[in-house]
């Protein structure tokens, strides 16, 4: 009996070593790697933010982490088929005295600091009464638009102003900030 387990301990042994070693070889990226895909993959914060962006002109501060090639797609950006999460970072400006919006400042995908205006909006194709932040409105449908679900969760609409239904691993929704980067 023991003469059989060690042959099929070597066995397995033979086996797997030869198997991986069939297998190519995984590198590590490359200094030369493109930054913005660099980026959507780090920890860091927005330049210039804090750990939890405060002050009277900030509207809210969101985070999330989404699947990436239908937003690559949706926003035709290339992205490479190994790319299967993008993190975004989006901290929404409002004036102090009136709290109507005025810009914004997002990293995630291939944005590493996009700014821009933004507005609030009413009115999606499945609910007209739905609050709606648009980012960048003066372009025709804007860069992204977000159902406001409440205070602190919005989801990425499509360009046709449906949800964005993530899978397993990810969704498509932004969470507020309200302890600094998330664990």
């Amino acid at each position: 009996m023991t003469r059989i387990l060690v042959c099929a301990v070597v066995c397995c042994m033979t086996v797997s070593g030869w198997q991986s070693s069939s297998l190519p070889a995984q590198t590590a990226p490359t200094a030369d790697a493109a930054p913005a895909e660099a980026f959507a993959d780090d920890e860091r914060l927005l330049p210039g933010e804090s750990e939890k962006p405060s002050g009277p002109d900030i509207f809210g501060a969101f985070y999330g982490r989404t699947p990436c090639q239908a937003l690559a797609k949706m926003l035709e950006v290339e992205k490479r088929s190994e790319c299967t999460k993008a993190k975004w970072r989006m901290v929404l400006h409002c004036d102090p005295a009136t709290r109507k919006p005025t810009t914004y400042r997002i990293s995630g995908l291939a944005y590493r600091d996009r700014v821009g205006k933004w507005a609030i909006v009413t009115g999606t194709k499945d609910n007209p009464t739905a609050v709606v932040y648009q980012l960048d409105p003066d372009q025709q449908d804007g860069f992204l638009n977000f159902l406001r679900l409440d205070e602190n969760v919005l989801y990425f609409l499509d360009r046709q102003g449906k949800v964005m239904v993530g899978n397993i691993d990810h969704s498509y929704a932004m969470n507020r900030l309200d302890k600094g980067r998330p664990e």
